[in-house]
């Protein structure tokens, strides 16, 4: 028996439907694990810089400031 081509159209649709939800699956977690890869480096050593822009902004002999 030969199916109408509606339905395999449907199939069809079905399909590319699972595959897309997949793809957005995989490409968000990609996104994600990119992105978290990036802030770690930026923020290893991050707080030591500003910490020495801070003291050599406060290292004015007229003044008694101290960093927290």
């Amino acid at each position: 028996m030969v199916k109408p081509a509606f339905e395999d159209k449907e199939i069809i649709n079905k399909n590319q439907d699972g595959q897309s939800l997949v793809e957005f699956v995989l490409l968000l977690s990609i996104i994600m694990v990119l992105s978290l890869g990036f802030l770690k480096t930026v923020n290893t050593g991050i707080a030591t810089y500003w910490l020495k822009m801070g003291q050599m902004l406060v290292e004015d002999d007229s003044q008694t400031l101290e960093l927290r």
